[in-house]
């Protein structure tokens, strides 16, 4: 995601990065500076090792999460396949993996994780959280439904739950009764709200988005359907 802040009384722009580790782990790392011309490279080899250099560590005062940033004496490299630092960390890490995993026959896999499962009075089976990954469950914001409107012309766009963490700052659902660090009081929850009050009211401001849209035609060309999907919004400057 790509935005701007304001440093010496200068603009400037960052590119915010969300990285995974072999584990699945996701984390965050800012570009800023010169090192945003980064983001091109890294989009067209995302799914290659990187090795980053000289990264400051920071403690997002919203999120709470360790974010890592680039400062001037920053480097990164794309590791391809033959390289000796990709094998030994293929070796290191996806080896861990492997010697983790447990292995056993069908028979004994369902024994295992359906003999956990509890039926209601329809005998109908209940939700088995313990066969879930982790033995966690994963909250989502539910989708909603925004009004957009433009001089005359009016319209209805979907935004989808991923969409929605972005736009309350990556905060995730599962922490909202949370209390942010440093502000006594004040929850996730309530930084949300006031997030969809700054872009709900009628300021006046305008914003710019993103929008995917989907049409469905029947065999004559003609429009059956039609549906509008945000992406992305950001502040018109």
């Amino acid at each position: 995601m790509e935005c701007s802040y304001h440093y010496k009384q200068q603009r400037q722009n960052k590119v915010i990065l969300t990285v995974e580790d072999v584990m699945g782990h996701t984390g965050t790392i800012v570009l800023r500076g010169t090192c945003v011309a980064w983001f091109d490279q890294i989009r067209l080899k995302k799914n290659h090792i990187w090795e980053f250099r000289h990264l400051f560590a920071h403690r997002n005062s919203v999120s709470g999460d360790v974010e890592l940033h680039t400062t001037p004496w920053s480097s990164y490299e794309c590791l391809f396949d033959d390289d000796i630092r990709a094998i030994g960390f293929k070796n290191k890490y996806y080896q861990c993996i492997v010697l983790n995993a447990k292995q056993m026959d069908l028979s004994c896999l369902l024994q295992e994780k359906y003999c956990e499962l509890k039926t209601d009075n329809n005998h109908v089976y209940e939700q088995c959280f313990p066969c879930l990954p982790f033995n966690q469950v994963k909250m989502f914001y539910r989708p909603a439904l925004m009004t957009i409107k433009y001089k005359e012309s009016t319209v209805r766009v979907h935004v989808p739950s991923d969409v929605l963490e972005k736009l309350f700052l990556n905060i995730p659902p599962s922490i909202l009764n949370k209390l942010v660090l440093f502000t006594g009081n004040v929850t996730y929850g309530m930084v949300i709200a006031d997030l969809c009050h700054s872009i709900l009211a009628d300021t006046g401001e305008s914003y710019i988005l993103k929008i995917r849209s989907h049409f469905v035609l029947d065999e004559n060309s003609m429009q059956q359907e039609h549906d509008f999907y945000l992406l992305n919004i950001h502040l018109s400057l």
